[in-house]
């Protein structure tokens, strides 16, 4: 028997959209089929300054964080690295030595970065995660990799078997942690 989507509560108050089967199975929510984002906490090199750091090994740290991370965007990177040197603001010169260190990562096969994204490598493999949880600065759809937006997309069609697209993107979005 065909799934069905349901996505208002008998209220008619805005639910997460759940997967429903037919045959009377379990109601799953496509979000909870998903693993939660993780979010790397790099160790604290406080009394440095990030702005000084070699870019050789900035780019070792973008590596830890691609590693769990990826596909990671760049300011999301730029964030966790001001966390471990205990700054509070990006300015100018971290900005431009992290975007250093990122190129230097990237050409020296560390990484792969294209389009403010980071990934582990040129496939640009997508991870189906959930960012409910992460702080509002992480919960932004700009800061999510397209291979990961069409890889949850995919996620929640093959779980609808078929649906309309309006339904198809809010799922995926949920699926997210975005709904």
């Amino acid at each position: 028997s065909r799934p069905l989507i349901n996505a208002s509560s008998s209220n008619g108050n805005e639910t997460p959209a759940v997967l429903e089967r037919g045959d009377g199975g379990d109601i799953v929510e496509s979000k909870s089929l998903v693993d939660a984002y993780e979010v790397v906490r790099l160790p604290s090199r406080f009394g440095l300054q990030l702005h000084d750091v070699a870019v050789n090994t900035l780019a070792e740290q973008v590596l830890q964080v691609v590693a769990i991370e990826a596909p990671v965007h760049a300011d999301t990177v730029i964030r966790r690295l001001m966390a471990a040197y205990g700054v509070a603001r990006a300015g100018n010169r971290i900005v431009a030595n992290v975007e250093q260190a990122i190129r230097f990562g990237s050409a020296s096969d560390m990484f792969h970065a294209q389009n403010d994204f980071i990934y582990r490598d040129k496939t640009k493999p997508a991870k189906l995660r959930n960012r409910a949880m992460l702080e509002l600065a992480d919960r932004k759809l700009e800061l999510v990799a397209p291979e990961d937006i069409d890889l949850a997309l995919c996620h929640v069609v093959k779980l609808g078997f078929s649906m309309q697209k309006d339904i198809a993107i809010s799922e995926a979005l949920s699926a997210l942690g975005f709904g």
